[in-house]
């Protein structure tokens, strides 16, 4: 009788146990039981089960058709870019600048060459110095009389008294232009001097000297500035761009 009562108590609670889970409770998973779906869900186990997606920038391509160069800054064709200066025919001072793209040049609010006129080749570099200073260098391949007709247009339309240029932040950066002579032997020259000042805040002024040089069908275009600059230092990069420049001509003809 008593092993009869005892099989009865056991059955009872059996029946409990199985109703306990029929009724829709979740079990409780144990650490061992957590590692394995997040293994099967490729997740770290010391990773958050919840995490932030992270953006990933696109690199910055040039223009151009060719892969930008650190040393040589970007050009349509690798013609073109031989045509630009190293930082080295300027001084051991400068190194090349951070800009790989083939940007514009353009003054006054008006087009650059390279936009205005049908270009068949461009090249561009950007440089810069530990005392602060800055150069840019445009080089312009094209027909012999478009680099004429580009010469005029860099003294009628990229040569103001003054122009505005917008900056990030709503402040603006005041040009100021001056034409003066040059010394450059070249076959058409046009040179300025330039003073930028600074809405806000109210930087320092900063000088430099901008010019346009014509070799053949080549234009070069040259931007120079600083707090303090060597006058002649725009002279010297330009004579350096025009060897290099008569050298591919050269060896070209």
């Amino acid at each position: 009788m008593r092993l009869l009562l005892l099989t009865l108590i056991a059955l009872a609670l059996a029946g409990c146990s199985l109703a306990s889970d029929d009724d829709g409770e979740v079990p409780q998973r144990n650490a061992s039981d957590l590692a394995t779906v997040r293994a099967r869900a490729g997740i770290a186990e010391s990773t958050p089960t919840v995490r932030a997606a992270t953006m990933t920038p696109s690199p910055t391509q040039a223009t151009g058709t060719e892969t930008p160069d650190p040393q040589r800054g970007s050009a349509t064709d690798e013609a073109m870019r031989a045509t630009l200066m190293k930082p080295s025919d300027i001084s051991s001072m400068w190194t090349v600048g951070g800009s790989y793209s083939l940007a514009t040049a353009s003054l006054c609010g008006n087009p650059g060459i390279e936009e205005h006129f049908q270009a068949t080749g461009v090249a561009h570099a950007s440089f810069s110095a530990s005392s602060g200073e800055r150069a840019e260098q445009w080089v312009v391949r094209m027909t012999g009389a478009d680099a004429e007709a580009a010469m005029e247009y860099a003294r009628t339309s990229l040569t103001c008294e003054e122009h505005t240029q917008p900056l990030q932040g709503g402040s603006n950066a005041y040009w100021k232009f001056t034409p003066i002579e040059s010394p450059l032997d070249a076959d058409d020259v046009h040179t300025l001097s330039v003073k930028i000042t600074y809405q806000n805040p109210a930087f320092t002024p900063r000088m430099g000297n901008v010019l346009f040089a014509r070799h053949g069908e080549y234009v070069v275009i040259l931007m120079h500035d600083g707090f303090t600059i060597q006058p002649d230092l725009i002279v010297r990069m330009a004579q350096a761009a025009m060897e290099r420049i008569e050298a591919i001509a050269d060896s070209s003809a």
